[in-house]
């Protein structure tokens, strides 16, 4: 017993693992509210898709634009991702001559970034809008201007009491980001989550009545 203990004494510890903001945050809604946290977990498998998926489709075709990469040269995946998934909303996305990508939320508007009204977005482009937001398909468009309202009113109250996002705590800015479907690394301090949400409510505004624009905003973001 003695010898077993002394062994157990001299065996170094393992440092602890450090623990991101957003590992917190699933701990605590998977203890405290199970049902919500199967919902996060789709929303956040979802989104990360369609982010992932965002991003490698434009590598993809800056690549084939600048001749550094060949069809012929492409993995499996990065075929996949070109042939079958977001083509259909970037291909309906035009920007400004003078625009250069990537492109933050400032430099988003009307000029910059021209994109089909709703009601005119073909079956293919409204399905992966759909998506990307986690909306039915059921009465789809209804719920997308919804989607565009609710968060444009959300943004404004926000805006007209700007302490209530500075009083947030941790689990509650990143829980506005996830809302808004704005990108964050798991890695970042709660200071940089908040003025990344800071940095939206500044902007956001100008999406009001816009709402093919609005909804488009964080796909471009995030996939330039």
């Amino acid at each position: 017993m003695a010898m077993s203990l002394s062994c157990r004494q001299m065996t170094p510890e393992k440092p602890k693992e450090k623990i991101g903001l957003m590992k917190k945050y699933e701990n605590y809604l998977e203890a405290n509210h199970p049902k919500t946290y199967a919902l996060h977990r789709q929303i956040i498998d979802g989104c990360k898709w369609c982010i992932s998926d965002l991003k490698c489709y434009w590598h993809i075709r800056k690549g084939l634009k600048s001749d550094h990469l060949k069809i012929e040269t492409m993995t499996k995946e990065q075929l996949e991702v070109y042939l079958q998934h977001f083509p259909a909303i970037s291909s309906k996305v035009k920007y400004g001559d003078f625009v250069k990508l990537p492109i933050n939320f400032a430099q988003i508007n009307s000029t910059n970034v021209i994109v089909p009204e709703l009601e005119a977005l073909d079956a293919a482009h409204m399905y992966h809008l759909l998506r990307f937001h986690q909306v039915s398909p059921f009465n789809g468009l209804t719920k997308l201007r919804a989607r565009s309202l609710a968060l444009s009113t959300l943004d404004n109250k926000l805006r007209e009491s700007p302490e209530l996002i500075t009083e947030m705590k941790e689990i509650e800015v990143i829980t506005q980001l996830q809302i808004r479907k704005i990108n964050f690394n798991e890695d970042e301090n709660e200071e940089t989550l908040r003025n990344r949400l800071v940095q939206w409510i500044e902007v956001s505004d100008k999406f009001r009545g816009k709402d093919s624009l609005h909804l488009h905003a964080a796909v471009v973001a995030q996939s330039s």
